[in-house]
């Protein structure tokens, strides 16, 4: 009986959408981070890892910038294509492929 009660008291806040929403952002804002940028040396090993790992199917982990934050993934390259700034990543554990551009890769390593 006391976790309802307890479940009551943030029903308030919750029939506040538009707030909550409003808060969510301002939070979400806070916790951005600004996108790193590489050296032209730093770029060339990454390139050089992804083509080696598209060639051997080694797992990576690679670490990319999106909506703010940095998102690391491990999986198998299955496709680059530098002319079009992108690279798909199939993830084992979520069992789906990550489409990422190249100009928003972070870091890449064999595991």
């Amino acid at each position: 009986m006391q976790e309802n009660r307890g479940m009551k008291k943030w029903r308030a806040f919750v029939t506040m959408p538009e707030q909550y929403i409003g808060l969510q952002n301002i939070i979400n804002k806070q916790l951005e981070i600004s996108k790193s940028h590489l050296t032209e040396e730093q770029m060339e090993q990454m390139n050089y890892i992804l083509l080696e790992a598209l060639h051997t199917l080694k797992t990576v982990h690679i670490t990319y910038y999106k909506d703010g934050r940095h998102i690391t993934k491990a999986g198998v390259i299955e496709f680059v294509d530098s002319s079009k700034d992108l690279f798909v990543l199939i993830n084992e554990v979520e069992e789906g492929r990550n489409k990422v551009r190249l100009s928003d890769l972070i870091d890449v390593s064999f595991i």
